[in-house]
């Protein structure tokens, strides 16, 4: 019999222990509870550690941040003022406010802080605007300090009748390098996104960006110059010029009516004055004198092309141009080169550094008073608008040898036309494609609103409707409201309040026929303005209000690359006319508001930042019908 191997036997079975009894509980607790309450304070330490890191290095970047914007400013001031030996002390202490804000902004621990929602973003955007300081300092100031330094402005000033164009063709490599330095810069502040800041925060980051863009404005502009000039005055052969002189008393878009239009010959850099005449001695077409858009027709009507006091009627300089050459084409049998166009306001900057001039007439003519003088006292001294035009013939003649005979500080003279530029009173147009590119980029080209991701670009234009010159007495106010809609797709909310006041005396008393319109659909001394609008592509007008009353508006509808709309009423002397476009944005469009507005013949007030609240209603535009000339009244 086989034996069976016997398993085996089991383990005994741990006898099972006993629950902690309570004086177990007792004195087990505390331990835990001290080693639980040691992690805790580790962790509000390690945090506290944290936010103090972050906090106190933040507060010290906000400090060197906020003081980099007046320097900005003031390198500009004193490069306009040819102030040079002043710049270096200036740029010093920017570059050093910007190391040392971009190395507070940029270890580990606050690129880390950036990711944590409700905080980050305002972290984002010090970095970045940290960064923008210091790329302006390490890469711009350098060729920027040694143009100026090195600079001859002489070389765009008249010598014996001409100007040396290879004094100014020899300018462009420095000017690459320093304009190149200042595109990038600027390109860069416009990815800021302040979008997700405190309001503080984004003020301050938003008059930064501000500083950075109109600095660089000067920079480019002036690159861009030294780019086109040889070419638009004869380097290559002659050329045939059109100056006009913009009338802000009868305002059109970029400024006014071209009043007095002005033949100019260049060759070689030397400049001859060829034809004076006025826009109304052009005449007027019986039909547009080159093909209109079906917006340009929505929006201005066939007037547009059929006078020459209407081609300014778009923001877009270069429609102006070719239209005005067309025209000018029609009637002389010319064809023009370029064209060139200023306003009484930019004169007077002119007149600042040539010294007063006097006319054939023995009208003096200072900087105080020839804006006054232009768009003003004329018409109250020549009734007959043919005297009128002869003496605008003379101004412009007077003032174009001042110019061309001047002798005086080269910078002051260039630092006025800066200014002048910088305030949007100046534009070119080039027939050579190459010349025109180049103008299309910048200042010169076009007044045209620009978006980036930090701000959403607003054109605000205004139009005379009342054929007169009452625009001397208008006061226009632009304010501008903003804010984030998520209920409504994301798409952010605006409202632009025009306010337009006359100052005209009650009933145009006074005044004369030629200036009021003489009841040419108005009373004296009323004024009838069309407001028009450039708003970004893929935008939503909600609805347009006078006095808190809708009203229909001039739809001139979204091309793709804008939205484009209207809206005219009147104003009576000594009061105010208020007008609200309310509208959405693109999705996910920045809240930030950069405004570029009708140039007038004094300043034009400009706030942004108007509490608003998102609308209850759904975005759907109101627009109960469109009257051009009445806005629906």
């Amino acid at each position: 019999m086989t034996d069976i191997p016997a398993f085996p036997p089991p383990e005994p079975t741990p006898p099972e222990r006993p629950a902690p009894t309570r004086r177990e509980l007792r004195h087990a607790a505390p331990r835990e509870r001290h080693v639980l309450r040691w992690v805790i304070v580790g962790i509000v330490l390690l945090l506290l550690a944290w936010v103090l890191w972050i906090g106190i290095r933040g507060l010290i970047a906000r400090d060197q941040l906020t003081g980099a914007i007046p320097l900005v400013s003031e390198l500009k001031s004193q490069a306009l003022s040819g102030d040079t030996a002043g710049l270096q002390p200036v740029a010093d202490e920017l570059a050093h406010r910007a190391s040392t804000a971009a190395a507070l902004t940029s270890d580990p621990i606050w690129r880390a802080t950036e990711i944590i929602p409700g905080v980050g973003p305002n972290l984002t955007a010090f970095r970045q605007s940290a960064q923008v300081v210091d790329e302006v300092t390490s890469d711009v100031m350098p060729p920027i300090l040694d143009l100026a330094q090195s600079l001859d402005f002489g070389a765009f000033l008249p010598k014996d009748g001409a100007i040396d164009l290879d004094a100014i063709s020899a300018l462009e490599p420095k000017l690459d390098a320093a304009g190149a330095a200042m595109a990038s810069a600027q390109e860069l502040a416009g990815t800021i996104d302040v979008s997700g800041t405190v309001p503080q925060i984004g003020d301050a980051v938003r008059q930064l960006v501000a500083a950075v863009q109109d600095a660089g404005s000067l920079v480019v502009g002036l690159d861009q110059t030294v780019k086109t000039l040889p070419a638009m005055l004869g380097a290559d052969g002659p050329q045939r010029l059109l100056l006009l002189v913009q009338n802000n008393a009868e305002l059109r878009a970029t400024g006014g009516i071209p009043g007095a239009v002005v033949e100019l010959s260049a060759d070689h850099g030397r400049i001859d004055l060829v034809t004076e005449t006025s826009a109304g001695a052009m005449g007027v077409w019986p039909s547009p004198v080159v093909p209109l858009t079906g917006t340009e027709e929505t929006l201005y009507s066939d007037r547009m092309a059929r006078y020459m006091q209407n081609v300014t009627m778009t923001p877009d300089f270069a429609r102006s141009a070719e239209i005005a050459t067309a025209m000018w084409k029609d009637v002389y049998g010319e064809d023009v080169d370029a064209v060139i166009s200023v306003d009484p306001v930019a004169l007077s900057y002119v007149l600042k550094a040539t010294g007063p001039v006097t006319l054939p007439d023995g009208t003096r003519l200072t900087s105080d008073d020839v804006v006054q003088t232009l768009l003003s006292d004329v018409y109250a001294r020549y009734a007959d608008p043919a005297d009128q035009d002869r003496f605008f013939a003379a101004a412009a003649g007077s003032l174009f040898e001042a110019v061309m005979s001047f002798h005086g500080d080269a910078k002051a003279f260039l630092g006025q036309l800066a200014q002048a530029v910088s305030e949007r009173r100046v534009y070119a147009w080039s027939a050579d494609a190459a010349v025109q590119s180049v103008i299309a980029g910048g200042a010169l080209g076009a007044l045209a609103p620009h978006s980036d991701a930090s701000s959403t670009g607003i054109g605000v234009y205004l139009v005379d409707n009342t054929q007169s010159k009452m625009d001397w007495y208008l006061r226009p106010e632009i304010s501008v409201g903003s804010i984030a809609c998520p209920a409504w797709g994301d798409h952010p909310y605006f409202v632009v309040h025009v306010r337009l006041t006359d100052t005209a005396p009650a009933d145009g008393a006074g005044l004369p026929a030629y200036v009021t319109g003489g009841g040419n659909g108005t009373k004296p001394g009323e004024i009838l303005t069309t407001i028009y609008l450039t708003l970004p592509s893929g935008s939503v007008i909600q609805s347009v209000e006078r006095n808190d009353v809708k009203w229909a508006y001039i739809d001139g509808g979204d091309d793709g690359t804008a939205l484009r709309v209207g809206y005219t009423d009147l104003t009576a002397p000594g009061g105010t006319t208020d007008v609200e476009f309310a509208f959405f944005g693109p999705v996910g469009a920045p809240t930030g508001v950069n405004v570029v507005h009708t140039p007038t013949a004094g300043d034009v007030p400009v706030s942004v930042g108007d509490a608003i609240a998102c609308p209850a209603a759904p975005i759907e535009p109101t627009n109960p019908g469109v009257n051009a000339m009445t806005g629906g009244r």
